[in-house]
C-alpha cells in the first residue's frame, strides 16, 4: 500500500521534531544525522515503513539495520505511535 507524499511545509515540520527529540536523547551526533537522512528520505517517498524498508534491503544489512532503526525511533517518539516495521 503506498502512501501520499506530505506538503514540504509537514515534511519540514516532522523532521524538526525529529531534531528535537534527537537532541534530548543519548544518540551521538553522527546516529542523529543519520536518522534525519533516512527520515527525510522516508517523508520524501511517501512509501509505507514496509515498503521502504524492502527498498532498502537490497543494499546491505547494516544500512537496512540503520533504515529500521531510524524509522522505529520516528513513529515511537515523534509521531507517539507503534511501529510495525517491515510487517506493516
Amino acid at each position: 500500500m503506498e502512501e501520499k507524499v506530505l506538503p514540504l511545509d509537514e515534511q519540514y515540520r516532522m523532521v524538526g521534531r525529529l531534531m528535537d527529540e534527537l537532541r534530548v536523547s543519548d544518540y551521538s551526533r553522527d546516529i542523529g544525522r543519520l536518522y534525519i537522512t533516512v527520515v527525510k528520505d522516508f517523508l520524501k517517498k511517501g512509501l509505507s515503513p514496509r515498503e521502504y524498508m524492502l527498498e532498502n534491503t537490497w543494499r546491505n544489512r547494516s544500512i537496512a539495520m540503520l533504515a529500521y532503526n531510524a524509522l522505529r525511533f520516528f513513529y515511537t517518539q515523534v509521531l507517539d505511535t507503534g511501529f510495525e516495521g517491515a510487517s506493516s
